[in-house]
């Protein structure tokens, strides 16, 4: 028996009982519907620098920094 069998047989048992069911379905925000207010992204494209993009082939390493945050010994 799925889960909207055994829930419409509880609720079935809960009238019989005397129980109030309202017959009337809420209207709520189903968990997976697709909701846009959500934070706005721009591409990735958009992002990258204009025009030509120079290289450095000089790379420093800060051994002392290094060394103080545990990863040179």
């Amino acid at each position: 028996m799925s889960l909207i069998e055994k829930a419409a047989q509880r609720l079935e048992e809960l009238k019989r009982t005397g129980v109030a069911v309202p017959d009337d379905v809420v209207e709520g925000t189903p968990a997976a519907a697709g909701d846009d207010s959500g934070p706005e992204y721009t591409p990735l494209k958009s992002q990258q620098p204009q025009g030509p993009v120079q290289y450095s082939r000089v790379v420093e390493v800060d051994l002392s920094r290094l060394a103080a945050m545990g990863m040179v010994t």
